[in-house]
């Protein structure tokens, strides 16, 4: 089949960057997956295993195993993902128990003040600071034992009728803790802790602000007295804050894809505008803006890569032709141009050469042979393009070499259709025609 070919050529090059594209996104998801736990963060023996199979997948990308890369360095990608999610919740989780615990021990400790002024000074003067919440959690624990055991040793004689109904809601006694005071008595809205651990996840998913809004809200409401009315206000703030949770989730995601997307063009792209608006992208951006960020990022790469791939496709099939003796002819210069195509010399058939023609990215072009010579002995057409078929093998053969591909997708047979004939126009005669043609348009 060695008359006109529809092809399809893909370079090293391509394949490169494709590659380097996907260890940009890979190596992404390692630093989201380093954050997903807060400042607590993952162990070192889990982040060195993570930059080893990293490692090893770069190495398949440099051995040019590029579809091996591709395959695994995806599922590493979707891996990392879903595990930073299931670190985020659980970080968010262990965060909000802390928290409930802090508040609960906040409310024993004031009710431990209110009922009882016994206590040795010390003691009463860190159970204010509990109360207040000026203590670590390690910290308020052992006040509260500390105040559970010094209830427990008073005389009964020595308590008032308060603090004997004190002592016996919080059954105090020598092997009481305060783990059981909690749990028998301090009643915990399952609310509450969902909030707790809502507002946790919007931290660690970085939206500050949003969190401390939160948080604060949730304060003034914990003021507030037990009430039909604090529960819907409760329900209102469980509400608002899984919508903020959810917005904040697609934000994360966003300024993750943003910080791919300003890394892939930081080096490729003039845009400085563009660039510093990726670079400066944080969550209190709304979620149209960034979205209209990464919609003018994603075409501005998509972009450059078309160039660039066009440039090495271009590349690659005339350095191939130059390879098998083709050149370009003089005079043909505006027929290089025609169309956006080439035409090339034979290297050893006078009045014969080939073009090359594609559009856009060159993704696809046609290649053909071609005449240069309306009177020429056309009996040798035939004999033209079946020489060109033994070519176009050496430079299927040629671009392989360099660790590309040249595919037919569609081709029609020898003598199916006639040669395409280009007039060479020598420089001279060239100049005369343009001088010619302004002429005519002037008058």
């Amino acid at each position: 089949m060695s008359g006109p070919k529809v092809v399809r050529v893909v370079t090293r090059e391509e394949l490169v960057a494709a590659g380097e594209t996907l260890l940009s996104r890979l190596n992404q998801a390692v630093v989201d997956w380093q954050r997903s736990q807060g400042t607590s963060g993952v162990s070192n023996a889990e982040q060195d295993s993570t930059k080893q199979r990293r490692d090893k997948l770069e190495t398949l990308l440099r051995e040019d195993k590029f579809a091996d890369f591709e395959r695994a360095a995806t599922a590493e990608v979707v891996f990392l993902n879903a595990d930073a999610t299931r670190r985020r919740e659980a970080a968010a989780q262990a965060k909000a128990v802390a928290r409930a615990r802090a508040l609960n021990g906040k409310g024993i400790a004031t009710a431990l003040l209110a009922a009882s002024s016994g206590f040795a000074a010390d003691l009463q003067r860190r159970l204010e600071m509990a109360s207040r919440g000026e203590l670590a959690l390690d910290d308020l624990d052992r006040v509260l034992s500390e105040a559970n055991r010094s209830l427990a040793t008073l005389s009964d004689e020595g308590l008032t009728e308060e603090q004997k109904q004190l002592a016996t809601r919080l059954g105090a006694g020598a092997g009481a803790t305060v783990e059981s005071w909690r749990a028998q008595h301090i009643e915990t809205d399952k609310r509450l802790q969902e909030v707790l651990t809502d507002i946790a996840e919007l931290e660690l998913l970085r939206d500050v602000e949003g969190a401390a809004s939160t948080q604060s809200k949730l304060d003034q409401l914990l003021l507030s007295p037990a009430s039909a009315e604090r529960s819907m206000r409760m329900d209102s703030l469980q509400m608002a804050i899984r919508h903020s949770k959810t917005v904040a989730r697609q934000k994360a995601s966003a300024l993750a894809e943003a910080e791919h997307l300003a890394t892939q063009l930081s080096d490729r792209s003039s845009n400085a505008a563009l660039l510093g608006r990726l670079k400066g992208a944080d969550m209190t951006l709304g979620l149209g803006d960034l979205e209209g960020i990464l919609v003018s990022a994603r075409e501005e790469l998509l972009e450059v890569q078309k160039s660039h791939a066009a440039s090495a496709r271009r590349r690659a099939v005339l350095d191939g032709l130059r390879q098998l003796g083709y050149t370009l002819h003089e005079g043909l210069g505006t027929a290089a141009t025609e169309n956006g195509g080439l035409v090339m010399k034979s290297p050893n058939r006078p009045g014969y050469g080939v073009q090359v023609m594609g559009a856009g990215d060159l993704s696809r072009m046609q290649v053909r042979s071609v005449a240069f010579h309306k009177g020429r002995d056309m009996t040798k057409d035939r004999a033209e393009e079946e020489t060109w078929c033994g070519d176009f093998s050496n430079l299927q053969e040629h671009i392989a070499s360099l660790g590309g591909q040249l595919v037919v997708e569609k081709a029609l047979g020898v003598g199916a259709t006639p040669l395409r004939e280009i007039v060479i126009v020598a420089p001279a005669e060239e100049v005369r025609r343009k001088v010619a043609s302004v002429s005519k348009r002037a008058s």
